[in-house]
């Protein structure tokens, strides 16, 4: 009776541990899961507050609109650009406009920093892709690297004010504007070349 009463004792003190032992996993199961979602919420706050600045930033406060645009160039050649409009203009409002190409194995995107600027500023601005890179069909190079097709487009916009386009070309884009100068000489006032040799344009209107 004795023994029997000290394997029952024992059998207690052995669910106890095991009961605490489980409570104290379940405890270190809850604080890790509570953990994991904390960093989760940190982490979605993150992303909404940077892309909430990125979207200040790349807007000028939401003072710029952006538009993706595409349209048919040369030899059925399908062009694609981000238009920066500038807020208040529209047709009855003109403002200058600004042709802004990127350089070799780059996009759009890389001209942000001189098209937000530029916007800010009033100007129309059409960053384009050449042709072969980002969203413009291929092949690369063809068609002077897309320049006058961009340039004849953003002199189709009726919110643009022909007779004061500037050009911006960054490393080969420096060659895409000046091709589109060379052949449309009298369809711009003044380039600026970034990062590149070629001098064809006009520097100064």
């Amino acid at each position: 009776m004795l023994n029997a009463n000290r394997g029952y004792v024992y059998s207690l003190l052995i669910s106890h541990k095991e009961l605490k032992g489980k409570e104290e996993n379940m405890n270190h199961f809850n604080s890790s899961a509570g953990k994991v979602h904390w960093i989760l919420v940190l982490a979605i706050l993150l992303i909404w507050v940077g892309g909430f600045v990125a979207y200040r930033v790349q807007t000028g406060g939401g003072k710029i609109a952006i538009r993706d645009v595409r349209f048919m160039g040369s030899n059925n050649i399908m062009m694609s650009g981000l238009l920066y409009i500038p807020k208040g203009v529209d047709a009855k409002h003109k403002a200058p406009g600004i042709l802004a190409i990127h350089g070799y194995i780059n996009s759009r995107e890389t001209q942000d920093g001189f098209a937000i600027e530029f916007a800010r500023r009033g100007y129309v601005v059409l960053a384009l892709d050449q042709t072969g890179h980002g969203y413009s069909d291929p092949p690369a190079f063809a068609n002077g690297f897309g320049g006058i097709d961009g340039l004849k487009y953003l002199r189709s916009l009726d919110m643009v004010d022909v007779d004061n386009i500037g050009m911006e070309g960054h490393s080969m884009g420096g060659w895409a504007i000046g091709i589109a100068a060379s052949i449309m000489k009298d369809a711009y006032k003044s380039c600026v070349f970034a990062g590149d040799s070629n001098r064809s344009c006009k520097i100064y209107s």
